[in-house]
């Protein structure tokens, strides 16, 4: 299983991790931009995707952060009621992740 998440806010209160697929909408409803994300075996790859991308506020294209979570398989599906999968820190925590090994990679 791998497991994307974007820190979309952080402040005193710790820091807010949203899963992927993340989509935003305008006030009308329909779509205007969103990440998502895909994987192999040996890689994994956000994107971001939307109408008006070149309009789109640099706080939402540019300095973004992202965890990416992998648990091989047969942990994530022998109780998959035992963790919230939304939640990246219920995630750290049922499976006991130390962050301070987590692999920083600037691009």
């Amino acid at each position: 299983m791998v497991l994307v998440y974007r820190l979309a806010s952080y402040g005193s209160s710790g820091d807010v991790w949203k899963p992927m697929p993340e989509t935003y909408y305008f006030n009308n409803g329909t779509l205007d931009f969103g990440y998502d994300n895909d994987f192999t075996r040996y890689d994994a790859q956000v994107n971001l995707f939307g109408y008006d991308l070149p309009g789109l506020s640099n706080s939402y294209k540019l300095d973004q952060v992202f965890r990416v979570v992998i648990i091989p398989a047969y942990f994530g599906n022998k109780n998959p009621d035992a963790v919230n999968f939304n939640d990246y820190d219920s995630v750290v925590e049922h499976y006991n992740l130390d962050e301070s090994k987590i692999t920083k990679i600037k691009m």
